[in-house]
């Protein structure tokens, strides 16, 4: 299923490479503007799919993060919405929280290299493999006419990364049901430990499913584990979600926007808190 997607998307690119530009445009966009926020959206995917724990761990010495969850397998929806920008695996909106795979991507801006083990598989997506899809899809004329017409320079491969990966079948990671590997550039290190100390209680407090998250080569971080209690009142709901230190309530309740939410035109959507 991978490689037909990746064949696909090859084949409409070579029948028409401003769509293969403007993919790859739309691709840039959404790495740059997820910037700052790669590990929350790596946690909202693995809610997404229904785990209820989530190691985080970092080799330092090798520039590897990994992070794991034992919920559903990566499914073809999952793979094909990143081969295609803005195209989301998730349609019920009440269920997931994540979207389109803009938490993926906004990885990119750490890594040059990110692969996911899943259902028996290692599909990588990297520099190297989208330069080597650029270099056999197009001859050398090809190649210097859409450079020419977008005012690039030689070295730049103007295809998305997430269109041509590669795939080898693997038992690595077996244990778990979807491990996401980021081979990240050393420079990033500082951002990537920020982002885990920003991880707190608080943090999973609006997601649906995670319950603990572990941490591997954070010495500066400890284990989250929380419980959860739903009770259900007369009107909308309360989930209780305890730990060792506190108790929070989160109230959920739909209806009509109130007045002073609503447009000018005084159109009354339907709302869910």
């Amino acid at each position: 299923f991978v490689l037909q997607l990746k064949k696909d998307k090859i084949d409409l690119y070579k029948k028409d490479y401003h769509e293969m530009v403007a993919a790859y445009n739309r691709e840039a966009a959404t790495t740059s503007g997820y910037n700052g926020r790669q590990i929350l959206e790596l946690l909202q995917n693995c809610d997404d799919q229904q785990s209820e724990s989530v190691v985080i761990e970092i080799d330092r010495n090798n520039n590897r993060l990994l992070i794991a969850n034992k919920g559903i397998p990566f499914s073809r929806a999952g793979y094909r919405s990143l081969a295609t920008s803005n195209l989301s695996s998730k349609i019920d909106k009440t269920q997931y929280i994540g979207n389109k795979g803009l938490g993926f991507r906004s990885i990119l801006n750490w890594s040059k290299k990110v692969s996911i083990f899943s259902n028996g598989f290692k599909v990588t997506y990297s520099n190297e493999n989208k330069e080597k899809a650029f270099d056999e899809a197009f001859d050398e004329t090809i190649k210097n006419e859409i450079r020419e017409t977008y005012n690039l320079q030689s070295t730049f491969y103007p295809i998305p990364v997430l269109s041509v990966p590669e795939i080898i079948e693997t038992e690595t990671y077996s244990e778990y049901a979807a491990v996401i590997e980021l081979n990240y550039n050393g420079d990033f290190i500082k951002r990537i430990d920020e982002q885990i100390k920003a991880i707190t209680s608080e943090t999973i407090l609006f997601l649906h499913h995670i319950k603990s998250i572990k941490f591997k080569g954070f010495p500066f971080k400890t284990d989250i584990h929380i419980d959860r209690e739903i009770e259900n009142l007369v009107k909308g709901s309360v989930q209780k979600i305890t730990n060792d230190f506190e108790i929070w309530d989160v109230y959920q309740d739909e209806g009509v926007l109130p007045k002073k939410y609503q447009d000018q035109q005084g159109i009354t959507e339907n709302y869910q808190i």
